[in-house]
């Protein structure tokens, strides 16, 4: 069913990218804040159900465009936002680069207002299927138990349940954030995290698939709204609350969850999506060993696996 390694950039070419430009739709709305929030959309004629994708950290809508072309082949309307912050949403600081969010509520505010006032207003009664990685995993978390009512089933990958510090303990992020308050830091970069620059590094990369990260990086120099590279001491802050409120709140999501874990993951930890699975009376766990961070670009076996389980998850 995937595009293989070795043919996907003849096939993206030929096949994905011309479909994006026929069918994909996308605007603007204005949140309750008055942040311009970017959307886009492919919607499918007698669709089984419409899916909502909500992004990980740094990340645009063509990353997403094989996902899309895939549901949509399967039978699916496909809705994605573009959170605060990122892609061809508007920004709360003047660097390109920079991520920062004063809470995670604003980006699930943002999030039930697209679906609200786009997504249901298009698909009437149909059932709603959310699927979220990473950062967009932990909105979609929070999303999930503030808003139960919503959703039929959720497909979280790599969920950021809880971020990983390397080699910093729990204890030493607090201390850090709190000289960081102290200090007025809190739109200042995180150590290590910096502006985007055209370094090319996909061995230390989370994917596995080469050619999937050559043709984001392409993507990120081509267009300077994509270039978004490094967090701030206030949205790692605003990340730790709402880990908290999430691992708090689980029981409180009654529908199916899938989520889908990686192995091989070094950016979040993969015992808080265990215990926060656990949970959900609900839950689903299904483990790519081999995987990186980011699921839908590792291996062709790997993708082949992850994409059945989800349609089969959907179906």
């Amino acid at each position: 069913m995937i595009i293989t390694e070795e043919k996907y950039n003849e096939e993206l070419t030929r096949y994905v990218l011309p479909f994006i430009r026929l069918n994909f739709e996308d605007g603007y709305m204005k949140s309750a804040d008055g942040t311009r929030i970017h959307y886009g959309y492919v919607t499918t004629p007698v669709a089984k159900a419409a899916i909502v994708i909500s992004h990980g950290f740094t990340e645009c809508m063509p990353k997403y465009y094989e996902m899309i072309y895939y549901f949509a082949k399967a039978g699916y309307s496909v809705y994605m936002v573009e959170h605060r912050g990122h892609g061809f949403s508007d920004r709360s600081v003047s660097d390109i680069s920079m991520v920062t969010v004063n809470s995670f509520d604003d980006y699930v505010s943002d999030l039930d207002m697209f679906i609200r006032e786009i997504v249901m207003k298009r698909e009437g009664r149909r059932p709603l299927y959310l699927y979220g990685h990473s950062m967009g995993g932990a909105i979609a978390a929070l999303y999930l138990e503030k808003h139960p009512e919503v959703f039929t089933k959720a497909v979280l990958s790599s969920p950021m349940i809880e971020m990983l510090y390397g080699n910093f303990s729990h204890f030493a992020v607090e201390a850090i954030l709190f000289v960081a308050s102290v200090l007025n830091w809190n739109d200042k970069y995180l150590p290590s995290q910096t502006p985007y620059t055209d370094e090319y590094d996909f061995e230390s990369s989370c994917c596995l698939s080469k050619a999937r990260y050559d043709y984001i990086y392409k993507c990120k120099v081509e267009e300077e709204r994509y270039r978004t590279n490094g967090a701030t001491y206030r949205w790692c802050r605003a990340g730790r609350k709402a880990s908290k409120y999430i691992k708090k709140h689980a029981q409180e999501i009654k529908i199916p969850v899938l989520l889908c874990q990686a192995g091989k993951d070094y950016l979040v930890s993969n015992a808080a999506e265990d215990e926060f699975i656990a949970k959900l009376p609900q839950g689903i766990k299904k483990v790519y060993p081999d995987s990186k961070h980011e699921i839908f670009n590792a291996d062709d076996d790997t993708l082949e696996k992850f994409y059945s389980d989800i349609l089969d998850f959907w179906a």
